[in-house]
């Protein structure tokens, strides 16, 4: 049986959330929606979707922010975005993928072009997640994992890269 992965859309336009959402349902992904930056963020530490599609110009909390506080979190910072936007500028851009963004699609977009970042994006993720891979962490990755890991009272190794 084949894995249902889960998308997060967090867009402000009601049109994008629920044409790209119906689209993604019928192609057997798990929908979850936002249409501010700020719940957006909030579904995510709680969902912990497999992907997160993001729209950089929206009310409460823009996208590059979004982007930033799910990267410097240890509990999302491996949840790939793709930034969904109208903004054209190589500026934007380059501000998206800075701030952690695996893609960048500009507005208006083509649902199979999405999708196919979307299935390439996974497949990259779940390259990397595989077992029996070095798991390289940032130091507050580290430091985060090594503190669960006592706070569980579990035994591990250090030397054991399947953490």
């Amino acid at each position: 049986m084949e894995k249902k992965y889960t998308v997060l859309i967090v867009d402000d336009e009601p049109d994008i959330l629920s044409l790209l959402g119906l689209h993604l349902k019928l192609n057997n992904y798990m929908v979850f929606q936002a249409n501010n930056g700020k719940t957006g963020f909030e579904i995510a530490l709680l969902e912990k979707p497999d992907i997160i599609v993001l729209d950089v110009m929206m009310p409460e909390m823009d996208g590059f922010e979004v982007a930033k506080k799910i990267k410097d979190n240890p509990e999302t910072n491996e949840i790939p975005i793709i930034f969904l936007t109208a903004r054209t500028q190589t500026e934007d851009k380059i501000k998206g993928l800075m701030a952690g963004a695996d893609d960048y699609m500009i507005k208006p977009f083509d649902f199979e072009e999405l999708e196919l970042r979307i299935k390439r994006s996974l497949k990259s993720k779940d390259k990397s997640t595989k077992g029996g891979d070095l798991k390289l962490f940032s130091s507050s990755s580290l430091e985060y994992q090594v503190n669960k890991f006592i706070a569980e009272e579990a035994e591990f190794n250090l030397l054991d890269f399947n953490l």
